[in-house]
C-alpha cells in the first residue's frame, strides 16, 4: 500500500492519504443569537439568528454503476479483505442557516405585525482528495485496494432556500373586528449530481510500479 502511495505521488503527483490510522470524527457547530428591542410601549422589534454547520465522514461508495463492474457485498471495497485510502473517502455536510425578523406594534385602534424569515438548507459533499482517475485493484474477484476520488462526490449537493412574509392586522370600531394580512413564501430548490464513475472507472489486476 505505500509502495502504491508512493508511485501515485511521484509519477502523477497525487496524494493518496493514509490506508491506515486516520481520523473518521464528526463535527458539529452550533451558534445561535437573538436581540429583542422594545422601541416604546407600542412598538417592539425582534431577531433572531440561528446556525448548525455538521460533517460526517463516509467511506467510498460501494457502487459501480455504470462501470460494467459487479462486485459481491463480500468482494467490494467495504469488505474485510479491502483497505481504502483516506483521500478516496469523502464527507457529508449538512447546514442550517436560519433569520427572522419579527415586528408588533399599535398605531391607535390598528394592532399589526409583520415577519420575514430565511430558511438555508445546505448538503453538499467534499472530498478530502483532488480529482484523479477512480482505480480498484483487484487480488482474484476481491477488490484489493482503491485509490481515485469518490465517484458519487463531485457536484453532488442539495440546497433549500426558503423565504417568507407574513403581516396581519387587526382594528375594532365599534362593535365591528376588522382582520386582514397576506403571506409570500419562496423556495429555490438547487440539487447537483455527478456520477463519475461512468466517466473514469478503471480496474486492474495488477499495478505496474
Amino acid at each position: 500500500m505505500t509502495l502504491i502511495s508512493n508511485y501515485l505521488r511521484d509519477k502523477y503527483g497525487y496524494e493518496t492519504g493514509p490506508f491506515q490510522g486516520y481520523s473518521n470524527e464528526s463535527y458539529n457547530k452550533k451558534m445561535f443569537g437573538r436581540i429583542d428591542w422594545n422601541i416604546s410601549a407600542n412598538h417592539k422589534i425582534n431577531l433572531r439568528y440561528s446556525q448548525v454547520e455538521s460533517e460526517t465522514p463516509s467511506t467510498i461508495s460501494t457502487s459501480t454503476t455504470g462501470s460494467g463492474l459487479s462486485f459481491s457485498s463480500a468482494n467490494n471495497r467495504a469488505s474485510s479483505n479491502a483497505l481504502t485510502f483516506a483521500n478516496s473517502n469523502y464527507f457529508q455536510q449538512d447546514n442550517l442557516y436560519t433569520g427572522t425578523f419579527e415586528y408588533n406594534g399599535k398605531i391607535g385602534r390598528l394592532n399589526q405585525s409583520f415577519r420575514a424569515s430565511y430558511i438555508n438548507q445546505h448538503s453538499p459533499r467534499r472530498s478530502p482528495g483532488a480529482i484523479f482517475p477512480l482505480v480498484d485493484i483487484l487480488n482474484g474477484a476481491s477488490v484489493y485496494t482503491t485509490f481515485g476520488y469518490e465517484p458519487f462526490t463531485l457536484g453532488n449537493l442539495r440546497s433549500v432556500k426558503t423565504y417568507t412574509f407574513n403581516y396581519d392586522a387587526n382594528m375594532i370600531v365599534g362593535n365591528n373586528n376588522f382582520t386582514g394580512g397576506f403571506s409570500l413564501k419562496q423556495v429555490k430548490l438547487k440539487t447537483g449530481f455527478k456520477d463519475l464513475e461512468q466517466d473514469i472507472m478503471y480496474s486492474t489486476h495488477g499495478l505496474i510500479l
